[in-house]
This record gives structure tokens, sequence and C-alpha cells, in this order.
């Protein structure tokens, strides 16, 4: 076929149909379900990432479509009260909740390719799997490839026998600080928030307002 090939990133033509909602705190969405065993990032990098990431300023919220999420996502949120379940829901209801996160962190896992859809910043991880075969393709989407001897294994059970501090052991590649410097250029820098707790206005000279700031963070930094 003779035509050009598209020098852009798609657009779904579906973001346009949810309305992002000023809430009160930025939000960062967890993808962490999938169904390989092998997809699965370790449960205390989850924990570990969360902590990085509220530690920052935002919320996290964890979506869950089965017990075995649901037990994870309890898991995650046990000693971080800035870390909340998304209530169980169809897709129209965890898509409107994608469609309000700041940015998001997921596995090989198919709401990756809705928040792809949706052009919510993301992070996506390639354990066993091929970022170049099945990864999230649209605009603001950051993929990590494992690099790992025997990645991508595309094998559902993790047959590796050498030394490794986790498993799947590919995943030892893709460690919480690697993720959180990915999130942290790619999405968490282009945001800007400052809480300001206090604000004082003098007027001086009269009819002039002067305002001071006190007692202010800036959580995040505009590039």
């Amino acid at each position: 076929m003779d035509y050009p090939q598209p020098d852009s990133p798609p657009d779904y033509g579906i973001s346009s149909y949810f309305k992002r909602e000023s809430l009160k705190q930025a939000t960062v969405i967890f993808l962490h379900g999938t169904t390989w065993d092998t997809k699965h990032w370790p449960d205390n990098y989850w924990v570990a990432l969360a902590e990085r990431v509220t530690a920052a300023g935002f919320a996290v919220r964890l979506p869950w479509g089965n017990e075995r999420e649901h037990a994870r996502a309890k898991m995650i949120a046990a000693n971080n009260p800035n870390v909340s379940l998304i209530p169980k829901g169809n897709l129209l209801a965890i898509a409107t909740a994608l469609a309000q996160a700041q940015a998001v962190v997921g596995v090989d896992t198919g709401l990756a390719h809705l928040t792809a859809a949706l052009a919510v910043p993301s992070v996506t991880l390639y354990g066993p799997t091929k970022a170049l075969r099945t990864g999230t393709y649209g605009p603001k989407q950051a993929h990590l490839q494992a690099d790992f001897p025997c990645a991508p294994c595309f094998a559902k059970k993790c047959t590796y026998h050498g030394v490794s501090t986790v498993v799947p052991a590919c995943y030892q590649d893709l460690s919480v600080e690697k993720v959180w410097a990915t999130l942290y250029s790619k999405a968490i820098t282009k945001i800007t928030r400052i809480t300001v707790q206090t604000i004082k206005c003098l007027n001086n000279p009269p009819h002039t307002p002067r305002f001071f700031l006190t007692n202010f963070k800036i959580v995040k930094t505009i590039v």
C-alpha cells in the first residue's frame, strides 16, 4: 500500500469521553494484577514503590478484579494511609478511574493498554514478555524491559535456576529505584502542585496588595 506511515502517537478517540475531575490529591494508579505468574512484579516492590510515590505527595490507588488481586491490594495498602483500593467495578468504572490518574505504573496487562488509549502517562514493566511485541502503544508511554539472561522467555512459569534475589528472577533488573526514576522523569516532573497552607495578605502601600506564602510545599516541579 502506497501511503506514509504515521510519525505521531495514535489517538484512540476515547479520552474525551472521560471528564477529568478535580481531585483533592494527585493520584498514581498501580496496575498490579495480571494472569501469568511470571508477569507479576514482586509484592514487596509494590510496597516500596508506594512508599516512594506517597512520600512525593501523591495518593496511590489500586484496582482489583479477583480475590487474589484483592488480597495483594490490601497487603500493599496495609501500612500506608495514602494507599487505597478502587472499588470493584466494570470496565467503564476502571476506565473512569484511570482517566483521573496523573500517572500509572503497571505490568503487562490489558488495563495497561486501556491506559495508553486514555493517554495517561504510564510506566509499564516487561519481564517475560517483550515490549516490542505486546507493549502499550500511545502517547506518554514508557516501557521498562528487563535485561536478564533468559528474558524475554514468554513462559508462564519461571524456570530460572541461577542466583536471584526475587521471583520471577528477571525482575531483579527492574528494581524499585529504576521504576521510580522512570516514573519521576516521565510523569511526575511534568505535573505541578503547590500546597499552600497559609496566605497572608498585607496592603503596603495602601490599595496595593502584597502576598506572602508561608508553610508551602512544592511537591512536583514544572519541566
